[in-house]
C-alpha cells in the first residue's frame, strides 16, 4: 500500500525544486553516457574543447551565438548544437572572405 504525505509550498519554492531536480538529471545523464549522440556540457567543459576561456562562452552565451540551456544557474550546451552552430559560423565567414 502506498503512503503519501501532503505539504504546503509556494509556486516559487516548487519551481525551485523542480529546476534543481532537473538540472541534477541532466548532469547525472550527461556523466552515465558521456559517448552518447547527445552530450551535454558545462561553461567549464565547452572552454576546454574549444580551447576558448570560460569568460568568451559566457560572452558567447550572452550575446546568443551558441545555444544553451539554463535551469535557474545551470548552464548546459548540447555538444552536437554548439559543434553545428560552430560549423555555421566557420562557413558564414568563408563565403564572406574571413578566416
Amino acid at each position: 500500500m502506498n503512503t503519501y504525505t501532503t505539504i504546503n509550498i509556494s509556486p516559487d519554492e516548487l519551481k525551485g525544486l523542480i529546476s534543481e531536480t532537473l538540472s541534477k538529471v541532466l548532469i547525472s545523464n550527461q556523466r552515465k553516457a558521456p559517448n552518447q549522440q547527445k552530450e551535454l556540457m558545462t561553461v567549464k567543459e565547452l572552454a576546454k574543447l574549444l580551447k576558448k576561456t570560460t569568460k568568451t562562452i559566457y560572452q558567447w552565451k550572452e550575446e546568443n551565438k551558441i545555444p544553451y540551456i539554463q535551469t535557474d544557474k545551470t548552464i548546459l550546451f548540447d555538444y552536437d548544437e554548439v559543434m553545428e552552430t560552430l560549423k555555421n559560423w566557420k562557413k558564414l565567414n568563408k563565403s564572406m572572405g574571413a578566416l
